[in-house]
């Protein structure tokens, strides 16, 4: 039998954090993983999750979730399911009582967005104690996070997400990349150096502008031209 797992996103926006529970389930199903998702209703993690070949169970809101937690205690008894990987802070409070309440299940929990104070109060003692392991995402938030959370270092691992660059490879033809250049305004002959992300602080297009005028003044020669993409709200 399959080894199940229920990826837990309970999220209304759109970036990285709430692309990648979909993204993950192809590897998973290449791992003998049998996925399965819970989301918001109407939300786009739930779109994605639907496209990546999952029906997901969806509710309205956080709060309903944790009103109809035994439902979703129905639902994982039902299909078998006995790990839980939640990518947002906020559904530990749900992960943790369905650990609680079925203390067979394994919680997992990616943090992806990198801790910036100690949680180390009583609830959050309570919702991380019952975390089974602790992604962090890179070195220096794995560092951060053996000082912020209320777990054994043995229970806190670095993972760095992973994306398969297949759907991403390059396969416009010499005109069209000429036609995409053109539209973005990049002159001929210059290199087009791109920031991808949201607009917002933490993306890091200040430092980004910085690094391009140290570039300016360390080859004043070169041609290029700087591209930021990204949307400028949660939703985009």
């Amino acid at each position: 039998m399959k080894p199940k797992v229920m990826q837990i996103c309970l999220s209304d926006g759109w970036g990285g954090l709430e692309m990648y529970p979909a993204r993950i389930i192809p590897e998973l199903a290449r791992q003998g993983w049998e996925a399965h998702g819970l989301a918001l209703e109407g939300s786009r993690v739930a779109s994605s999750l639907v496209d990546a070949g999952i029906d997901p169970l969806t509710v309205g809101s956080r709060g309903q979730a944790l009103w109809r937690v035994r439902r979703i205690l129905a639902y994982l008894k039902a299909h078998g399911i006995e790990v839980l990987h939640c990518h947002k802070s906020s559904d530990l409070r749900l992960g943790a009582l369905l650990v609680s309440l079925r203390p067979q299940l394994r919680l997992f929990f990616t943090d992806h967005m990198g801790v910036t104070r100690p949680k180390r109060d009583p609830f959050h003692r309570w919702s991380y104690g019952k975390v089974h392991r602790l992604f962090s995402i890179s070195e220096a938030t794995r560092r951060r996070n053996l000082n912020a959370f209320p777990l054994p270092a043995e229970r806190i691992r670095r993972l760095y997400l992973g994306i398969d660059p297949a759907p991403y490879v390059d396969d416009l033809d010499a005109g069209e990349k000429s036609a995409l250049r053109a539209e973005l305004g990049i002159p001929e002959g210059a290199v087009a150096i791109g920031l991808p992300g949201r607009f917002s602080r933490g993306k890091g297009q200040a430092l980004w502008i910085e690094a391009l005028g140290r570039l300016a003044e360390m080859a004043p020669d070169q041609a290029w031209q700087g591209v930021l993409i990204g949307g400028l709200t949660v939703g985009e």
